[in-house]
């Protein structure tokens, strides 16, 4: 159905985003989460909206959602994903279509002017969302 193609893709769009400006990100779960976006830039829209008429595009987000996947088990998920856990059990909204009324609000959050530091240890920088976003947008 479109709508699980939909809100499985808008799902993995965020696994995506949110390994890209985590503090955890790496050159790993970078070049994954690079890599998963540009794949489903490319080829949601047509799964969406062909399905099982284009399999080349449908097994693309596919093979994206599970590369978003890798990239977030290495870098970790955000807030984003913590709210839509909550929003969807509450209210019973499947998980990426919670993600999607989330992340905007949630970018403009992350995105401040002025981050601030959330743990002492030294290895996490502050956070560079602002960044990080500007770069994939």
């Amino acid at each position: 159905p479109k709508s699980l193609c939909a809100f499985g893709g808008l799902d993995a769009v965020t696994h995506a985003l949110e390994a890209y400006v985590s503090v955890l990100a790496s050159e790993f779960s970078d070049g994954q989460a690079l890599q998963a976006l540009k794949l489903l830039k490319e080829n949601l829209p047509a799964s969406y909206h062909e399905g099982s008429k284009n399999p080349v595009a449908r097994e693309r987000v596919h093979s994206a959602a599970t590369i978003a996947g890798i990239a977030f088990a290495n870098a970790f998920l955000g807030v984003c994903h913590s709210m839509a856990h909550k929003l969807g059990s509450q209210f019973h909204i499947p998980h990426g279509l919670a993600n999607a009324l989330l992340i905007c609000n949630v970018i403009r959050y992350n995105a401040n002017d002025n981050p601030t530091k959330q743990t002492a240890f030294s290895q996490y920088d502050r956070p560079q969302a602002r960044r990080r976003y500007a770069e994939i947008a």
